[in-house]
């Protein structure tokens, strides 16, 4: 009996350990950012590679604007603040850039510090990266931890941020919560009640904070039962001596490129963190580099967008995560916060006026079965993926807790409001006539809605228009009060939904009267241009600068865009004038027309989507970005072209490039895409086969499939076909040494003799060319004699784009042998013929060598040959020396 009490006590005080130490966890959750009497606003940022210039201008925009109201003064006034910014993949790097802006001191210096349309942290930090460097013609110039493309322009956008971060300018007790969303390469496995899944997709939360005017980081300590946050790690730090953890900068930047590292183009990035422990002695575990309760680990992460490019839930959990803390002050802050504005970045958001659905389903054409078609479809599959998962997340959980829904929804119980009233604001004239008609329901319940509603009104709307003019008019209620009168409002509506018996609309709003920070918004960006970044699976904008710099602007016109209907979003504000005041205040409260680029774009996408221009500055004089916006501004874009076609309307637009790569598609003349890009592709399956080779190496088990890659590479280059320019010499290989190699070694059938030639090639059709085959070594066995000649074929050859039948042709030729025989002429003209088969990688070739029988040898011959000879040599090397 004893030895079972003393078990219970034991038990006993085991169970108050894990409870203490539980709460005390909880108690260390991280503070805040601090929402007393400003307007909460957070970041969520989609990634999209080479979007990140779009997104740039898009940010940039909403941070200028929102700085510049900060500074505002003004009766019955409240400042914004920005409370989180998340961000997935490239998104990642616009997500820290905003927390940078924002905590920027606008009395630094703009020599040190910049913040102007034309000179950012955002436009610099993307407007570097560039084909050129992604895809370096040294390969020295690739590291070993590089994968199909270089880092190296990504390392130098990543130093320049590191200055910026390290230098002494910002708002002292300025605090942004920031997480990034990474995706780990090999899963870990997690257990929910017993079932064990797998998981890859990760959240990263820091706390980024300035003291004494520079700024520093640490982890950001969340409740980790929170749904929306997902599986949590933090970056190992330094511990400060006071219990806290910080974490050095280049740690956070590398988080940074480990979150934008795309799959196949970026390689891995291995990353030290601390992930929660499992166990109760992980409650009390102590590290040095690691928060309380977590332990150190490491592994290699790639694209936080792979699994989750929709970071809205993560910015939720980072601004609002507070709210599970149960302690006083936790208490206290929910009285005083009002409802957080959600910014939802999202580049493939076309506003209406834009590509509509009727002309996307008008390109329909026949389903195709082949590699393109199925990554047409992936590409499809993806974008879906990441809308459906923006539906989940705003239709699951509280987003839907609004007054505005929850008012309809016990009007369509009473079935009094009207077609006309819906998706207009609850507080109509209108409404109230018709809710106070009804004489079946009960007249104190009603009056009582009614007198809440009247009650609620002005403060509705001035919530709604957040930190703008109207609530100078009108005031504004303390956030308690504001809320009690929500609170309120909808405990009479769920009276009246019981009253009509309407149970599954009084839980919803049973659900929304528990939701302390309820009406939050959900402002999701809105697109009206193409985008050069929406080509080539998103990496398009790598390819010139003044590419990015036209995404970079269309994302400044899209935010003024936006802003002007956040502006006009209440009926306080929504007069026939509105939207364009606003937009014309905006575009100069943010200097715009300071800026000819801006100028240029504005005007010219102004003038198609408002039927007006907007004020111009500059500009007027044809440029490439001006080019560009015309370009996606002309009947032609609503059909929706393809690549080649925007290259080609850019070339007769006379747009002028300094990028090599750029030059050489304004030259190609092929009409596919695949030889449109032939230069670029070369380049790729060439990289990829290094990297199979390294991969041999270090794996030799690997060994088979590295053999695979390298053949399926050198068929892959024929597959796709060339750019349809002049090649002294054909073939595939990417060596200066293995292109000296012939073209074709072929031997005769009839008689044993080979031939080694060289075939250049000169296009004069999409589908035609002329090449002369120069053989300056032929053998030919005659009898018991040796014959030995020079040869010079002239064919005219037909392509046809099929990998079996891949090309025939014929064409006179003319040769000369080696030696004097009388009897026979030294020089001869005759006639050949040839088919070429799986990919121009065999050919069959017949012909004479003489018309009147002169030559000195076998006249006919039927030769078999081996094309892209050059090609399979290089390949069977990397082969065997790999």
């Amino acid at each position: 009996m004893k030895a079972l009490r003393s078990l219970l006590i034991c038990a006993g005080l085991l169970s108050s350990l894990v409870t203490g130490a539980i709460a005390e966890q909880a108690q260390k959750l991280s503070e805040p950012v601090d929402t007393e009497d400003t307007i909460p606003f957070a970041f969520a940022i989609s990634g999209g590679i080479s979007l990140g210039s779009y997104e740039a201008g898009l940010n940039w925009a909403f941070v200028s604007y929102l700085n510049h109201h900060r500074d505002l003064q003004g009766p019955h006034y409240l400042p914004p603040t920005i409370t989180a910014a998340a961000g997935a993949s490239a998104g990642s790097i616009n997500a820290l850039l905003t927390a940078i802006s924002w905590c920027r001191d606008p009395s630094s210096s703009d020599v040190h510090f910049p913040d102007t349309i034309s000179d950012n942290v955002f436009r610099d930090a993307w407007l570097d990266i560039d084909i050129k460097e992604l895809l370096p013609e040294n390969k020295k110039d690739y590291e070993e931890t590089d994968s199909l493309l270089s880092r190296t322009p990504l390392k130098k956008v990543i130093k320049k941020i590191k200055e910026i971060l390290d230098a002494p300018h910002y708002r002292d007790n300025c605090k942004v919560p920031l997480a990034f969303i990474v995706t780990r390469a090999t899963p870990s496995i997690i257990s929910v009640d017993g079932i064990k899944v797998d998981n890859d997709r990760f959240v990263i939360p820091i706390l980024m904070e300035a003291k004494n005017r520079k700024l520093s980081f640490s982890p950001y300590l969340m409740n980790l039962q929170n749904p929306t946050l997902g599986n949590v790690i933090h970056l190992q730090g330094v511990g400060t001596g006071d219990g806290n953890i910080e974490i050095p900068t280049q740690k956070v930047l590398d988080a940074l490129l480990a979150s934008s590292a795309f799959p196949f183009a970026f390689g891995q990035v291995l990353l030290d963190y601390c992930t929660p422990a499992k166990s109760l002695s992980g409650l009390t575990l102590k590290s040095k580099v690691c928060p309380e309760g977590y332990y150190e680990a490491n592994s290699y992460f790639v694209d936080g967008g792979v699994f989750d490019n929709v970071p809205l839930g993560t910015a939720k959990a980072l601004s609002e995560g507070w709210q599970s803390d149960r302690n006083l002050e936790a208490q206290k802050r929910r009285e005083k916060s009002r409802r957080t504005t959600y910014v939802y970045m999202e580049p493939g958001n076309l506003r209406e006026g834009a590509l509509s659905e009727a002309q996307r389903l008008k390109k329909a054409s026949k389903a195709t079965y082949g590699l393109l078609g199925e990554a047409q479809f992936l590409t499809g599959a993806l974008r879906t993926g990441s809308t459906y998962e923006l539906y989940k997340e705003v239709t699951g959980g509280d987003w839907n807790h609004q007054m505005k829904k929850m008012t309809l929804k016990v009007a369509d119980a009473l079935a009094v409001v009207p077609q006309t009233v819906r998706g207009a604001s609850p507080i109509t004239d209108p409404y109230l006539q018709f809710l106070q008609s009804d004489d079946s329901r009960s007249s104190t319940l009603v009056d009582g809605v009614l007198q809440s509603l009247n009650g609620w009104q002005a403060w509705y709307e001035c919530e709604q228009s957040s930190f703008a003019g109207p609530c100078n008019e009108y005031g504004r209620l303390p956030a308690g009060s504001l809320q009690n009168l929500r609170v309120n409002h909808l405990s009479l509506l769920n009276e009246l939904a019981k009253k009509v018996d309407r149970v599954d609309v009084s839980s919803a709003i049973g659900s929304a009267e528990n939701d302390v920070l309820g009406d939050r918004r959900v402002l999701l960006s809105s697109r009206y241009s193409g985008l050069t970044g929406n080509y080539l699976g998103h990496f398009g904008a790598f390819i010139d600068e003044d590419f990015r710099k036209f995404d970079y602007y269309a994302g400044t016109y899209d935010a003024v865009n936006n802003l002007a209907k956040l502006e006009c979003s209440t009926q306080l504000r929504a007069t026939s004038t509105c939207f364009a005041d606003s937009v014309q205040a905006i575009y100069k409260l943010l200097n715009l027309d300071t800026d000819p680029d801006a100028n240029a774009v504005f005007a010219t996408l102004g003038q198609k989507e408002l039927g007006w221009p907007l004020p111009r500055g500059g500009g007027e004089k044809p440029n490439n970005v001006k080019i560009i916006a015309e370009t996606f501004m002309s009947p032609e874009w609503e059909k929706c072209p393809g690549f080649i076609e925007f290259i080609k309307a850019l070339k007769e637009k006379e747009y002028k490039s300094e990028s090599e790569m750029l030059k050489d598609l304004f030259d190609t003349k092929s009409e596919k895409e695949t030889e449109f890009l032939f230069p670029v592709v070369k380049k790729l399956i060439s990289r990829m086969e290094k990297l199979e080779s390294a991969e041999k190496k270090i794996n030799p088990k690997a060994a088979p499939l590295h053999t695979v890659s390298i053949l399926g590479g050198l068929f892959a280059k024929t597959l796709l076909g060339d750019d349809g320019s002049f090649r002294l010499n054909q073939g595939f290989a990417d060596s200066d040494l293995m292109n000296a190699l012939p073209y074709e070694v072929s031997g005769d059938l009839r008689n044993g003799g080979f031939n080694i030639s060289w075939e250049p090639r000169l296009p004069c059709a999409p589908t035609w060319s002329i090449n002369p085959k120069i053989t300056p070594i032929g053998l030919d066995q005659f009898g018991r004699e040796r014959v030995y000649y020079s040869e010079l074929d002239l064919y005219v050859v037909r392509h046809t784009q099929n990998f079996f039948l891949s090309s025939y042709g014929t064409g006179p030729l003319a040769n000369l042998t080696w030696e004097d025989v009388t009897g026979y002429s030294r020089v001869n003209f005759g006639m050949s013929g040839f088919v070429s088969i799986i990919g121009d990688k065999l050919r069959l070739t017949a012909g004479t060598r003489s018309f009147d029988d002169t030559f000195f040898g076998d006249n006919f011959f039927l030769t078999l040959g081996l094309t892209d000879f050059q090609g399979i040599v290089q390949s069977i090397y990397r082969t065997i020396a790999n």
